[in-house]
């Protein structure tokens, strides 16, 4: 198993959160959260970028924006 972080975890610390954390105050199953977590951006469904963005109090533009960058940071 690898320790490389995946992009919503990423996203997460960047807000203050571990993926626990989130899913206790949000009410999103850690088991979604990690199968979220174990995929590219590109193949989140736009329901769970949504629900994310809501729990967080973002817009959903403003999410994938943020995600885009960290997934940007990741490659370089």
């Amino acid at each position: 198993m690898s320790n490389k972080k995946g992009l919503l975890d990423n996203l997460l610390h960047t807000r203050g959160y571990n993926r626990y954390r989130f899913s206790k105050d949000s009410g999103i199953s850690e088991s979604v959260l990690q199968n979220i977590n174990n995929k590219t951006l590109s193949k989140w469904t736009f329901a769970n970028v949504e629900l994310i963005a809501t729990k967080l109090g973002l817009r959903t533009r403003d999410l994938i924006s943020e995600l885009m960058e960290l997934g940007y940071q990741e490659r370089a």
